[in-house]
């Protein structure tokens, strides 16, 4: 081909190129001028009160505008009606669009969120122009300034309380739009210091859900709220209020009001430690020294001030109690007074001092029923005094401290080994005394109890002793069973966990293992070490404490089996 038929060519695919292009631009601009989107809204709604976004849609062409599609877009804190609070896009087919046709779409939406704002919304419309296979999009937004709740929540309470004395929250709830809401749900967020004693009227749900139903325009209520808190001194605690409303069978969030609470040193003030720990964990037999510390927080002398602790908890040793307190008979409960402390006749503004008293717990736990785990110790003081400070509104002055003290359950295993052992459903060949080159057969049991507590992560570990193997009789009375390795001789059962009460008040946790004891030479006139000292490892899922339980070694001389003796156990050539 000559280099002018090259030339010509290539000019020509240049000109259908520019020609193809210009018909696109020009349909492209045709079809942005023939379709008009508007995309409306009110200037400003308020939370709560549902509005209408309207899209009006024009095809000023002389064309049919294909396959139309129109999305609308809302941002966070307005939602559909009818939708999920977290959906911002809706599509809708529109179809095709005739020449000079208009449509009119609206959508039925709600502002939730974000009072006192200016939030964009959009619209787009995506089509086919007729003749053109490429689609082509138009959009529109607008602004809407988001006012104040429609449904309006207050909280009335104390900024400061004193621990544990009981005070008021008032939920206070207005419906200020011109329209009524329905399905209206009060949910209130209390921090888990909060102690639920009674509120008018009564929760729908628990203690913290009320069913409101409609609230007429204009219309307000209040729900009253009584409790206390329970914390240290100077601790701050949020109650959060939130009121949710339905719309076309959607419930959505409308408002959330939270209030910050602390906790006022008391007038009079007392706290309680056990052995110098605040998370002590006591255990069976133990010695528990309680001191009690007290404290005039006021600005004046208290009078005649009583002292006084009461103990609950099934495995407190009362008759143990060693104190200069008397017990009170009515509650027995120890009582310290100006009798047995001088200074609680007068006790002087800001003095302190502190009391002490030992008891031990019992040395077995009082187990009856499988629920008969988890023991606390509870000891309650309350200290008062008939003298009121001119700026408190009470007829006493009083204070008062608790403490509880978890238990700790325990974990037993128990080896034991025979010879002759029907029951364990192996049969044990060989005989005793020992031979040397001569396989004898004996079963090892571990027997597993949990006391007072559920037990977690149960591991046992032990090493087969020398010329000692396992053989392919194991058993187990659960899902796992040992597992034995044959290069370290490591015997080794994963139990997993173990529910308060197996081998208390129902079956043991047990495993059978048999094992097979070949002597040789250099072990005659001696006994033989089947099994050495077996170390178990556990988690108290009560307490979080670890566990470590060892029971002794089994040798061939101290079986459990009364059918054979000690001498039974040596080996002869």
């Amino acid at each position: 081909m000559s280099f002018k038929a090259i030339f010509l060519t290539i000019s020509a695919i240049i000109i259908l190129a520019l020609i193809g292009g210009g018909v696109f631009l020009w349909y492209q601009a045709k079809g942005l001028r023939g379709l008009q989107i508007n995309l409306v809204s009110p200037p400003q709604v308020s939370i709560g009160e549902p509005f209408d976004l309207q899209v009006d849609i024009l095809n000023d062409s002389n064309s049919v505008l294909s396959d139309a599609k129109l999305m609308v877009e809302v941002p966070d804190g307005i939602v559909f009606i009818g939708e999920d609070s977290d959906k911002t896009i809706v599509f809708r087919d529109l179809g095709d669009i005739g020449a000079g046709g208009a449509l009119h779409e609206s959508f039925r939406v709600l502002a939730i969120s974000d009072s006192h704002s200016v939030k964009d919304l959009n619209a787009s419309v995506s089509y086919l122009p007729s003749s053109i296979g490429s689609r082509f999009e138009r959009s529109s937004k607008t602004s809407v300034s988001i006012l104040g709740e429609s449904l309006v929540l207050d909280i009335d309470s104390s900024t400061k309380v004193f621990s544990g004395e009981s005070f008021d929250i008032t939920i206070k709830y207005e419906n200020s739009s011109d329209v009524d809401v329905s399905g209206a749900k009060l949910h209130i967020e209390f921090p888990p210091a909060f102690s639920f004693t009674s509120a008018t009227p009564k929760p729908s749900e628990g203690n913290n859900v009320w069913e409101i139903g409609t609230i007429s325009k204009g219309e307000n209520g209040e729900i009253k709220i009584k409790g206390a808190l329970t914390g240290p001194d100077d601790a701050f605690y949020s109650v959060v209020a939130s009121i949710s409303a339905d719309f076309d069978g959607r419930s959505y969030d409308l408002a959330e009001k939270s209030a910050s609470i602390s906790i006022s040193p008391a007038p009079l003030s007392v706290s309680l430690v056990v052995n110098r720990d605040p998370n002590y964990v006591a255990g069976l037999n133990d010695d528990l020294n309680y001191s009690i510390a007290y404290r005039n927080n006021t600005d004046v002398a208290l009078r005649e001030v009583v002292l006084a602790v009461k103990l609950s908890g099934a495995l407190y040793d009362i008759s143990s109690i060693s104190s200069n307190a008397f017990v009170r008979s009515s509650d027995n409960a120890l009582v310290w007074n100006a009798s047995n402390i001088p200074s609680f006749g007068v006790l002087p503004p800001g003095s302190s001092g502190s009391v002490d008293f030992r008891i031990k717990t019992l040395g077995q736990y009082p187990i009856q029923k499988l629920s008969d785990k988890n023991f606390i110790l509870k000891a309650s003081a309350e200290i008062e005094s008939p003298t009121v400070p001119y700026s408190v509104s009470a007829n006493k002055t009083s204070g008062s401290g608790f403490l509880e003290t978890k238990v700790s359950g325990r974990i037993s295993l128990d080896t034991k080994s025979y010879f002759r052992d029907a029951s364990s459903g192996f049969v044990n060949g060989g005989s005793m005394p020992l031979h040397v080159g001569k396989t004898t057969n004996f079963t090892i049991h571990w027997v597993l109890a949990s006391y007072a507590a559920d037990m977690g992560d149960v591991k046992l570990k032990a090493n087969l002793g020398p010329n000692v193997v396992v053989t392919s009789n194991i058993s187990s009375t659960i899902s796992s069973k040992p597992v034995y390795n044959e290069r370290t001789q490591e015997l080794v059962w994963d139990v997993g966990g173990i529910a308060a009460g197996k081998g208390v008040l129902t079956k043991p946790v047990e495993a059978i293992i048999q094992v097979a004891a070949t002597p040789s030479v250099s072990q005659v006139g001696s006994n033989m070490l089947l099994l050495s000292e077996t170390t178990l490892t556990a988690t108290d899922l009560f307490t979080n404490l670890d566990y470590t339980v060892k029971s002794s070694s089994v040798r061939t001389d101290q079986l459990t089996d009364t059918t054979v003796s000690g001498s039974d156990g040596r080996v002869d050539p």
